[in-house]
């Protein structure tokens, strides 16, 4: 019997997923994939699409899964921590082109917005997906704000994940938000709307 998302998380030291076999070839969609499969996700948004690699990663794995994408390829004023266009080798306007021209292949499986995360949240109902996966601006605020205004938009079964829990900014944003959440490879960090400390 398939235990549930909460009961998985209590227990997240058991959590084994049979197809990764090597955590240090293991990359974020991996991870997110074997959950979208194990808990029969449907429904998800990217916060943060960049370059689009773990956004048609997830919608080619899973034929099943429509998938929501939210960024807006321009550096925000507030981000202090992130310039892509100098420390990438590919800027944010080459990554938005990339991604805007893979799009038509998905037809009716994705949309993007191409807004700020803190605006785009309110084209969603409360309780309408069955997971997002946050990987935008990585300072504290921002990433403490995500979690806030997205949370609420996940199902009380679904799951909230992110990446790059190996920046401390987003360690302490995690670890404030959470009662419980688990580590993955890739350093992809997963909780539940469930243990979301200031569910209402």
């Amino acid at each position: 019997m398939v235990q549930s998302v909460t009961e998985l998380v209590k227990q997240r030291k058991y959590i084994t997923f049979p197809t990764i076999v090597d955590v240090r070839t293991t990359r974020r969609y991996h991870v997110l994939n074997e959950h979208i499969r194990e808990f029969g996700f449907k429904v998800g948004a990217e916060l943060g699409v960049s370059s689009g690699d773990n956004f048609f990663h997830l919608l080619n794995a899973n034929p099943n899964l429509f998938l929501y994408g939210i960024d807006t390829w321009v550096l925000q004023k507030d981000n202090k921590i992130e310039d892509y266009d100098i420390d990438e080798k590919i800027t944010l306007k080459q990554r938005k082109k990339t991604v805007f021209s893979k799009i038509p292949f998905y037809g009716e499986r994705c949309k993007i917005y191409e807004e700020r995360t803190d605006k785009a949240h309110k084209h969603f109902e409360n309780d309408s997906l069955d997971f997002i996966f946050i990987d935008a601006d990585h300072s504290y605020k921002s990433v403490k704000k995500d979690i806030k205004l997205w949370a609420p938009k996940v199902k009380t079964t679904g799951m909230i994940f992110g990446h790059d829990l190996n920046w401390g900014s987003v360690a302490r944003a995690v670890g404030e938000s959470f009662h419980h959440f688990y580590i993955n490879a890739d350093c992809v960090w997963a909780s539940t709307r469930h243990h979301y400390k200031f569910n209402r």
